[in-house]
């Protein structure tokens, strides 16, 4: 039997490269999770929603690459690590390093830029590991170029124990 996967239709994003320097913009408004605008994040929520059953989260190997085809460029996947907190960018898909500008696979949260941008995001991942919850939030920046730049992003937690979080997927939709 061959599998399809869901087809959600990607928009260009354009250039959306955080400058890597210097002090920018950067706010980020956390929003409810109901009801969700965005059907490339509702679909992607309902999808943890189901493989979490009774857990606090799912596992990263409940996910089947396969079945998230529309939105793997959109998907950034971070380790939490402990002793001390910290996280790592796992892996990034090919939009999230649009955002960003540069390759964000392997680096720490703490050194993207703009600083103001990677502190706030460092502390909203302490806050979801420590609430074991999903978050919901708006970002707004801008580039290197002047421009105010909006996208919004959906942060799972992912637990190899169902209790802890190991593990933060974010998925990223642009305005």
């Amino acid at each position: 039997m061959t599998r399809e996967p869901l087809k959600l239709d990607l928009y260009p994003m354009g250039d959306l490269s955080l400058l890597s320097g210097g002090d920018r913009t950067v706010a980020m408004t956390r929003l409810p999770l109901r009801p969700m605008e965005s059907g490339r994040l509702r679909f992607v929520m309902q999808f943890w929603d189901e493989r979490r059953g009774a857990r606090v989260a799912p596992r990263r190997a409940d996910f089947d690459p396969w079945d998230l085809t529309p939105v793997l460029p959109l998907i950034l996947l971070v380790d939490v690590l402990r002793n001390p907190l910290d996280f790592r960018c796992r892996l990034a898909g090919t939009k999230v390093c649009d955002i960003h500008g540069v390759e964000v696979t392997g680096r720490h949260v703490r050194d993207l830029l703009p600083k103001r941008y990677s502190e706030k995001v460092w502390q909203e991942y302490a806050d979801l590991v420590e609430r074991r919850e999903p978050q919901l939030c708006a970002v707004e920046y801008t580039n290197r170029f002047d421009l105010r730049r909006r996208f919004t992003v959906l942060r799972l937690p992912l637990s190899n124990d169902g209790q802890s979080v190991d593990m933060i997927m974010v998925v990223h939709d642009v305005d």
